[in-house]
């Protein structure tokens, strides 16, 4: 290992990455299906999913796979996880939304520059504006 080059192992192409994959025991059902999961997914974002089916009963990684475990079976925990990102992501863009529309509607009623607030640098309260007295 080189201080210039500190990464040694080469480069895999997804049929050398799936040949891998068979070597560590996981039952592959279709190697078409499985080239387009490793390409749509990439090979270490699926190794990090797969290392449920890799350990022994103390949680210690294992270079086999446990046996029986099926690529189908890592796709199923990829799925779950894109849908729960989804619905997590769903959920914080309605909380952004509303923050942003209580933001705009507070500042849009109190500041001098009024609706359009947000395009001036030096926003200041209205002197006199609602509920707030005579601040500057």
């Amino acid at each position: 290992m080189s201080a210039a080059n500190p990464f040694t192992k080469p480069a895999l192409t997804p049929e050398q990455q799936l040949q891998q994959l068979k070597d560590k025991g996981l039952g592959i059902e279709d190697d078409q299906a499985a080239l387009h999961l490793l390409k749509a997914v990439g090979y270490y974002r699926f190794i990090g999913y797969a290392l449920y089916w890799r350990q022994d009963a103390n949680g210690v990684k294992q270079a086999q796979f446990t046996p029986g475990t099926r690529l189908s079976d890592i796709a199923v925990a990829i799925d779950f996880d894109r849908k729960l990102r989804n619905i997590v992501l769903e959920a914080i863009e309605r909380v952004e939304v509303a923050v942003r529309a209580a933001f705009s509607n507070a500042l849009a009623t109190d500041l001098a520059l009024g609706p359009h607030w947000y395009r001036f640098g030096g926003c200041r309260r209205r002197p006199g504006g609602p509920g707030k007295g005579n601040q500057s």
